[in-house]
């Protein structure tokens, strides 16, 4: 979808014109010229009450019989007063709507000045009119062109800043619903090697057995398909801090010699939701230059049974050096992010943000949906972390929800054969796989988010995307 800026005005292009109505309010710019254009049809219709100011009241559209350059003029109501949030919804179910409608142009009055609105309203509206239908040899009718219509300051910087949130978060949905047979391992690191203005390595698995990464590679031992860890570098300020952002990336998992059950088996391409969302976010932060530097990792692995797939009993040596007793080879992707985090290290991380469809019982806890919170859980150094991740929570309409870590997990890992399992008890499962986890990044303040149940709706929903965007750009 192709957003451009333009001037309120009734010649506005497109054959369809959304105005917005307010609670409580008469009409005033662009919306009394629309009903005087109309010989005060709208005023008449509002009056009578036909058409709602309700928030979110999708009103039948009127057709404007050459009265406007415009076909038809679709009338939203706004409520009694706007906040991001709410303008993002409303922007989301817009597109929707147009989406539906088959309507591919339209032009948008912004229902008030500034960049905000115009960042909450392009932001919602490419999630909205998004549909998982890229491998149909027939796709529907996509809205393709917005016009913003402003009055006031032009909102250049608001409009950037939606378009490149809300296509990262789409890429991020592309990448999570395509088939495992078409996102492999080498597909996403391919996808990295593409980013511009970011330094990329991509190490295969000559480069990761030198560097060994003994946890990583025992789960893609089963699989046919190499393994890749990318690294992607962002450049923002020499002075300022350093961020690390990783990302489970398992294409496909069915569990390994533990395996999962057939049911909900298909889902599992979508275990690299992590990974995909860290690409993603890679993908804006070259587009929006954040004041910060940023390191972007993630690990594509498959998790398959085979002769030569790991197996529960098994110790592995992780990068770190540390061994990990295997409880569970389902418990794959805490394994994967053991390497991950101990090659962030060399970077000397100021932070660092994980990211993973980690435990089922996360998703126990808290839900299923883009609607449930993920999971939140710190180290002891996170505290001041965790505040930041929660504003950009707040900010980004992503909700977290603070989850327990600490000696009380800790003491679940200890094994007799190893430095520690990767698996606790069955009880606060989601709470002893990030306390594994915490075992790897020492005193370098740390999060975790468990996005289990909230990275898979009935498709994916690229859950996380924005909030990891909000985090960097308050940074």
């Amino acid at each position: 979808m192709d957003f451009s800026l333009k001037r309120k005005s009734l010649d506005a292009p497109g054959g369809t014109l959304v105005c917005g109505l307010w609670e409580g309010r008469p009409l005033s710019g662009l919306e009394r010229r629309v009903d005087q254009a109309l010989s005060g049809v709208v005023s008449r219709m509002r009056k009578s009450g036909i058409l709602s100011a309700e928030y979110g009241a999708m009103n039948d559209a009127l057709y404007t019989d050459g009265a406007l350059p415009a076909e038809k003029v679709l009338f939203i109501g706004l409520g009694k007063e706007l906040d991001r949030g709410k303008t993002r919804k409303l922007g989301k179910e817009l597109g929707g709507h147009l989406a539906a409608k088959g309507i591919q142009e339209a032009s948008v009055s912004a229902f008030e000045h500034g960049d905000e609105c115009a960042e909450m309203l392009s932001l919602g509206m490419l999630l909205g009119a998004y549909l998982p239908d890229e491998e149909k040899s027939e796709r529907a009718t996509s809205l393709e062109r917005v016009s913003l219509l402003y009055s006031g300051a032009k909102p250049s910087a608001g409009l950037l800043r939606g378009t490149a949130i809300g296509n990262a978060v789409n890429y991020a949905r592309f990448l999570n619903n395509a088939g495992s047979n078409i996102v492999t391992p080498f597909y996403l690191a391919q996808e990295a090697r593409k980013l511009q203005g970011i330094e990329v390595e991509i190490l295969d698995r000559a480069a990761l057995e030198a560097e060994h990464f003994g946890s990583l590679l025992a789960v893609a031992r089963g699989s046919s398909r190499e393994p890749y860890v990318a690294v992607m570098r962002y450049h923002g300020n020499p002075d300022a801090d350093t961020v690390a952002l990783l990302g489970k990336g398992v294409t496909f998992d069915t569990g390994g010699v533990n395996q999962k059950p057939s049911a909900g088996l298909e889902e599992m391409r979508m275990d690299m939701s992590g990974a995909g969302n860290v690409l993603a976010a890679m993908r804006a932060v070259a587009e929006l230059k954040p004041a910060v530097n940023v390191v972007g990792i993630f690990g594509a692995v498959e998790n398959k049974d085979s002769a030569s797939g790991y197996h529960p009993g098994d110790v592995l040596r992780s990068r770190s050096g540390k061994t990990i007793e295997v409880m569970d080879t389902d418990a794959e992707g805490r394994n994967v992010l053991a390497d991950l985090i101990d090659k962030a290290l060399e970077y000397s991380p100021d932070e660092m943000v994980d990211m993973a469809t980690l435990t089922g019982a996360c998703m126990v806890a808290l839900g299923k949906g883009d609607d449930a919170p993920a999971g939140l859980f710190t180290n002891e150094s996170g505290k001041r972390l965790a505040m930041r991740l929660s504003a950009a929570a707040r900010s980004s309409g992503e909700r977290l929800w603070p989850l327990p870590s600490g000696e009380f997990y800790q003491r679940q890992l200890a094994s007799e054969r190893a430095d520690l399992r990767h698996l606790g008890d069955r009880f606060g499962g989601a709470s002893s796989a990030a306390q594994f986890l915490f075992n790897f990044s020492g005193d370098v303040p740390h999060c975790h988010i468990d996005i289990a149940g909230t990275a898979i709706a009935k498709n994916a929903t690229g859950w996380g995307v924005q909030l990891l965007l909000e985090y960097l750009l308050a940074r």
